[in-house]
This record gives structure tokens, C-alpha cells and sequence, in this order.
């Protein structure tokens, strides 16, 4: 049995795999060098990493593509080439979004922070979770961002909470009154909506929701973060 698996950093393939560039840089002929095909399961779930990235084993040890697992984690990956660094999920500059409290609170919505449940994916961290009751429709929460951030990204969708609901939800991002983003037609269910929106000399961050009629619904901001520039 192979006594481990790595998650590897070292040389040119390393690199090649972190831009998302498919090439090898070790010979096959190498000696305990092997290419076989090798099964990824995530929770149960087959993923298949792009052609040309599969992994390989080497002297006994299995050795993966770390943009492709992490990613399949729904991890961000970054390289720091100045300090020869790989982050992995949050950057220590970075803010988490469920760390923000907003300024302003308007229309019929409650929200709270917790952990985010979508399309049977759970989020390891806290998101934004906006619930909307039978009778209301519509909401927006407010937070001062201050131009200190360069992006914001995470995942979009309707929580499992509501997975039956047959309302369909309405999300937009605002920056300084300006429509940077919107996700139409959100439906219990459905797959998470991965997000990045510029936010460049953004003061005033507005996100707003609307549900259609119909009963209950909540809209999720699942694993969002806030990037310094």
C-alpha cells in the first residue's frame, strides 16, 4: 500500500499546475516513475482533473494536482512568487465577507450568519444566509467598505434549508450605486454560482435580493471573501 499522498510544490510541474499550464517536466522513463490513471472521489463524488494534470506516482509516494483538488474543495488557490508561498483557501490580507456587519438593513428580509448548505454542498466557512418569509419579497443589507478592497468573490445559491421551495430568488451586487454583478432565477437545488466582482475604488457596497411569489426562500453568500489590494 502507498504509504502517503502529497499535495506537491516543488520545480517547474508544480508551477505548470498552479497557472493551469498541462505539461510535464519529468521524464517518464524516470526511475519509480509511473503514469496510471488515477480516480479522484470527493465526498463520494468522481471529479476529473484536466487532461494532462492526472497525477502521477513516484517512489512510492502519489503525487496530485494541487489546483484541481483544491479547487474541487472549493478552495482558492494563489502563488506568491516573491515569497515563494502557495496559499490555499484564505489569504491572511484577506477578509472573510460573514466577518463584515452591514450599516444598513432594509425590507423584509432577516439575515444571519452561519454555515452555508447549497446544492448539497456544504461550506466550511460562515456565510451570509437571507431569508425571506411567504408574504415578503424583497431586501438589501449595506456594508462601508471604505476603497480598501480589490475583489470580492464566493458562491451564489439557494440554501438547502429552502431546496423545495418553488420561489425563485433574485441576487445583485451594487458597488457605489453601480450594478457590478446579478444572478437571476436562483432555484432550490440547483448547483452553487461561483462569483468575482472588481471592487476598485468601491465605498459602498449594496447587496440586494428579491424573491418572486411564492413560499418561504433563503438566498446564501457561501465562503465570500474580501480582497485587500
Amino acid at each position: 500500500m502507498l504509504g502517503k499522498v502529497k499535495s506537491f510544490i516543488f520545480g517547474f510541474f508544480a508551477c505548470l499546475l498552479i497557472t493551469g499550464t498541462s505539461a510535464y517536466a519529468m521524464e517518464p522513463t524516470m526511475t519509480g516513475f509511473y503514469l496510471r490513471k488515477i480516480t479522484y472521489m470527493f465526498d463520494g463524488i468522481e471529479k476529473k482533473p484536466p487532461q494532462g494534470s492526472e497525477g502521477f506516482i513516484y517512489q512510492g509516494s502519489i503525487y496530485v494536482p494541487l489546483r484541481f483538488v483544491s479547487e474541487s474543495l472549493n478552495k482558492d488557490i494563489e502563488w506568491d512568487d516573491t515569497k515563494s508561498t502557495v496559499w490555499i483557501g484564505k489569504n491572511n490580507a484577506d477578509d472573510y465577507f460573514s466577518h463584515q456587519i452591514p450599516t444598513r438593513v432594509e425590507g423584509d428580509l432577516k439575515f444571519e450568519i452561519g454555515v452555508a448548505n447549497i446544492g448539497g454542498t456544504k461550506y466550511s466557512h460562515r456565510g451570509y444566509k437571507v431569508s425571506f418569509p411567504e408574504k415578503g419579497n424583497q431586501g438589501m443589507l449595506q456594508f462601508n467598505l471604505a476603497g480598501q478592497y480589490s475583489k470580492f468573490d464566493g458562491f451564489v445559491g439557494i440554501d438547502d434549508y429552502t431546496k423545495n421551495s418553488t420561489a425563485l430568488g433574485t441576487l445583485k451586487i451594487i458597488g457605489d450605486n453601480r450594478e457590478l454583478l446579478s444572478f437571476m432565477n436562483l432555484k432550490g437545488g440547483d448547483q452553487p454560482k461561483r462569483f468575482e466582482v472588481d471592487l476598485s475604488g468601491i465605498s459602498t457596497l449594496q447587496i440586494l435580493y428579491t424573491k418572486d411569489t411564492g413560499p418561504d426562500l433563503t438566498i446564501d453568500i457561501a465562503d465570500a471573501i474580501l480582497h485587500h489590494k
